[in-house]
């Protein structure tokens, strides 16, 4: 047996794969810049392929329909729109959290990004599945900042009477409400709202 063709037919299965998930990751893009652009109903396949580079059938390989390919778009994207702005949550405390977000989602992220995200919100008021996955994304990112609203109660920081998981929503829908006001009123100041959000967190915790 010629050892040297077995390799080779290993790596061409392995660059194919590669090819693969090169040509999915630009379906993806394409389609969450287009969803930011055009809006969640006014996306088709086909200028999704054209956007991408790609064969339309390349499409309906990766994906079973429209529906499951915008929802994979949005989710991929607003996974990282979430969690890259954030701190390391070691040592992090609610201030570390609400200034990076802040930043990250009012001033960092494109008009095109802050486009996306309501897109994706008014999305979930008429599909299922996608309001049911982003509420997972959701759930996650409370849980998370709800674990850092304890720690900073067991540093006394804030006070201890107060729900962690209800001040983390509390928190998450004023961030989301920045990025609407962002979009909304060109010059808005997301940085100095994002310090009055704080002084009401921690005023409540050192009363």
């Amino acid at each position: 047996m010629d050892k040297s063709n077995g390799q080779s037919d290993r790596t061409t299965v392995k660059t194919s794969a590669e090819r693969g998930e090169t040509t999915r990751a630009a379906i993806l893009e394409a389609a969450a810049d287009l969803i930011a652009e055009m809006g969640w109903g006014g996306v088709s396949t086909r200028a999704i392929a054209e956007r991408a580079g790609v064969p339309h059938g390349a499409v309906s390989y990766h994906f079973r329909g429209k529906g499951e390919l915008l929802r994979e778009a949005a989710l991929a994207a607003i996974d990282t729109l979430f969690t890259e702005p954030l701190p390391a949550l070691d040592n992090a405390t609610v201030d570390d959290v609400i200034a990076a977000a802040a930043q990250w989602y009012v001033q960092g992220l494109t008009e095109r990004r802050q486009a996306l995200v309501v897109e994706v919100m008014m999305a979930c008021t008429r599909d299922e599945k996608l309001r049911d996955r982003f509420a997972e994304l959701l759930d996650q990112y409370r849980t998370m900042l709800a674990d850092v609203i304890r720690a900073e109660q067991e540093r006394g920081s804030i006070a201890a009477d107060i729900d962690a998981t209800a001040l983390a929503s509390a928190l998450i829908a004023a961030l989301d409400g920045m990025l609407l006001h962002t979009l909304a009123a060109p010059g808005y100041d997301g940085a100095r709202a994002a310090d009055a959000l704080n002084a009401l967190v921690y005023q409540r915790g050192t009363r």
